[in-house]
């Protein structure tokens, strides 16, 4: 095999058949660029006989089109930098005229003494001019035209070069391509449109706009049996007053204007839905933004990305900016897989705005690009923000106050039963009831941290956007008196009392079921059940609302039903809820319904297993195992709503309600072993 590529000879006869000549370019500082070249380049570049180096570089180069010698040089560039390189000019033989050369080269690396260029110089002029003369005809005679007429502007001869049996109806009597034209109109064309027509056919129009623009007339109308059509009048290539001939073609465009159409509405619905809308090209660092209708950032249709990421993320939160950087990385992504969650922004004015945003990883010939739409829901989050914190502080604390230090005033917001009972704090001077507060209610050793925590000063040092909440705990006058001290345990020594890891295990599946909700529920309705977004995000909503209103009514029955109580028929009604939301059934109101009672019986689960702690393993561990208790509900809020997407991204969403159902169930179990084990300690 290898000798058939040791005959030089037999290689430049194939080389010189090709239209092809191999060179090497020395460029040195201080010397003239040397060229050297083999028979069939020579012959290409015009040489008879065999010039010098320096002669046959100014050979080629002087011949390049003007136009032409800035690509050529960014390519001489690119190769002197060791990349390969390849362009495409026309270049002017001494022989032949204009011809087309493609060239392309590395760089010699071996080569010590300045640079060198190794590479090759085709002739496709016939490449070049067959694709023109393809181009050409294609765009002429495409198969979607219906009709192609020649007409003459000046005397309005024409010829039916193709038409349909029908379209050439119009021909008789015609003796100028006007009256065949006007024929057509009146038949086929809707009345609305007529006048549109005719104009776009008269010679005076046609010849002001070849004067005004040679790419030529253009009229879309709508025919009498409802289809769009596109009459195109274009010159000849030999145009001219002499000859004064062009082209008029109708072509179907049913699939375009419906294409167009299409467009506008998705264009209307995306202003509607979304304020960013935008793709970004990772490996070219460039950016595409389809819609924007924001202020706080200043984009243009086409841009390079690090002036889109430079604008975003001054604005942005420290948090935001590490999220945005995961957005577009394009190794977060693997097959099918998505991003979404929250983005903030601050305005000029320094206001907070909150933004949802939905991202992909989009693979299209041979490039991936990720899309990023945004939509701002200052509204909805605020509200959502609000009953969550409320959602979440009722949860773990006895009272809330709202303290208001320009006014100094106090407003209670959620009260313990005693306190609300007895009127101690209704709404008034702030300075005047947090101290019957601590010389009160708080143990003597406590109070004066307890001062300290309720200073304004020590407030504004403590707290920031990024570290909006304090806690400080403090033991009240009961607990240090009743019960001696409450006993700070280790991990270990918690662990050890009997039914911890079951409360732990309650606790754990509790918060995973409630934030794989909160999270994943609008995701199952739209992607499973084909629900509206914004009425899924709406029952979203009510799923705060049903823990909220749940826990309302919760607090007049926690006497009568007891924490116990509370906890059994929280899960049955979440159970009900998941046979609602996975019942096989077209209509969708079930699915919604049954998210809301979901949420009313997620309410009395948090706050009963919280109460009963003091119950179930004493006043002087409480403490402690509380603590064990937050840690295990941030563990299960922490992995188990990503462990579905997971679960949903590899299997399929319809899943939601299943993997629900099965935290239920774990919290069932544990909960009951919980009460038989505390009951067995308490009988002895």
């Amino acid at each position: 095999m290898a000798e058939h590529f040791r005959d030089i000879e037999k290689i430049q006869d194939i080389l010189h058949e090709a239209q092809t000549g191999l060179w090497a370019i020395e460029l040195e500082e201080g010397r003239e660029p040397r060229m050297y070249a083999d028979k069939a380049m020579l012959e290409l570049l015009g040489f008879t006989g065999e010039p010098s180096p320096e002669e046959c570089y100014r050979g080629w180069y002087d011949r390049i089109d003007a136009d032409y010698y800035p690509m050529v040089q960014d390519v001489v560039r690119r190769m002197c930098a060791d990349e390969r390189a390849e362009v495409e000019y026309p270049w002017h033989h001494p022989l032949w005229g204009q011809i087309y050369v493609r060239c392309g080269g590395i760089r010699d690396k071996n080569y010590k003494e300045g640079t060198c260029l190794l590479g090759y110089h085709q002739n496709i002029t016939n490449t070049v001019m067959l694709k023109q003369e393809y181009d050409t005809i294609l765009e002429k005679l495409n198969e979607n035209f219906k009709g192609i007429i020649l007409c003459n502007l000046h005397t309005g001869e024409y010829r039916i070069i193709k038409a349909t049996e029908q379209l050439e109806a119009f021909g008789e009597g015609a003796a100028d391509f006007e009256t065949f034209f006007r024929n057509y109109a009146e038949r086929e064309i809707v009345p609305q449109n007529r006048e549109l027509f005719l104009n776009g056919v008269n010679p005076e129009y046609i010849q002001k706009r070849f004067h005004e623009d040679s790419s030529g007339v253009e009229v879309i109308y709508r025919t009498k049996e409802k289809r769009w059509r596109r009459i195109k009048v274009v010159p000849l290539k030999q145009y001219s007053e002499a000859y004064p001939w062009v082209i008029a073609a109708m072509e179907e465009q049913d699939g375009e204007m419906e294409k167009q159409i299409d467009q506008a509405s998705a264009q209307v619905a995306v202003s509607q839905i979304y304020t960013l809308l935008i793709s970004v090209d990772c490996e070219k660092a460039e950016y595409n933004c389809m819609y924007y209708s924001g202020e706080l950032l200043k984009l243009s249709r086409r841009g390079r990305y690090p002036d889109f990421r430079e604008q975003a993320v001054k604005n942005m939160p420290a948090e935001d900016r590490r999220e945005f950087e995961r957005i577009f990385d394009a190794e977060n992504y693997g097959t099918g897989e998505y991003r979404e969650g929250m983005l903030h922004m601050y305005d000029q004015e320094g206001r907070l705005h909150a933004y949802s945003y939905y991202s992909a990883l989009i693979s299209q010939n041979y490039e991936d690009r990720i899309l990023l739409t945004v939509k701002n829901v200052d509204d909805k989050y605020e509200i959502q923000r609000r009953e969550a914190i409320l959602a979440n502080l009722c949860e773990c604390y006895y009272s809330i106050y709202l303290f208001d230090y320009v006014n100094n005033t106090e407003e209670a917001i959620w009260q313990e039963d005693f306190i609300q009972k007895n009127r101690e704090f209704p709404k008034g001077a702030l300075d005047v009831y947090y101290e019957k507060f601590v010389k009160h209610y708080v143990y003597p050793e406590d109070q004066e941290k307890m001062r300290r925590a309720g200073s304004i000063d020590f407030l504004r040092q403590s707290l920031s956007v990024e570290q909006p909440v304090y806690e400080v705990g403090s033991r009240t006058q009961e607990e240090g008196t009743e019960n001696g001290p409450v006993k700070a345990l280790g991990l270990l020594q918690t662990m050890k009392i009997k039914g911890v890891p079951l409360v732990m295990a309650a606790f754990f599946s509790y918060c995973a079921l409630e934030q794989t909700t909160m999270l994943w529920a609008s995701s199952y309705m739209v992607q499973h059940r084909g629900i509206d977004v914004n009425l899924a995000a709406g029952y979203s909503a009510l799923f705060f609302f049903g823990i909220t209103f749940g826990r309302f009514l919760g607090g007049f029955a926690a006497d009568w039903l007891g924490d116990r109580g509370l906890v059994r028929i929280g899960i049955a009604t979440i159970v009900v809820g998941l046979i609602l939301v996975a019942a096989p059934v077209k209509t969708n109101m079930l699915v919604l319904a049954g998210l809301v009672v979901v949420g009313f019986g997620c309410a009395p689960v948090y706050p009963a297993i919280i109460h009963a702690t003091p119950y179930n393993f004493g006043r002087e561990n409480s403490q402690s195992i509380i603590g064990v208790q937050m840690a295990s509900a941030y563990i299960g809020t922490t992995f188990m709503p990503p462990l579905f997407g997971f679960m949903a991204s590899s299997i399929n969403i319809s899943s939601f309600p299943y993997y629900i159902l099965i935290l239920t169930v774990l919290l069932f179990v544990m909960s009951e072993k919980l009460n038989r084990t505390v009951d067995r300690r308490r009988n002895r």
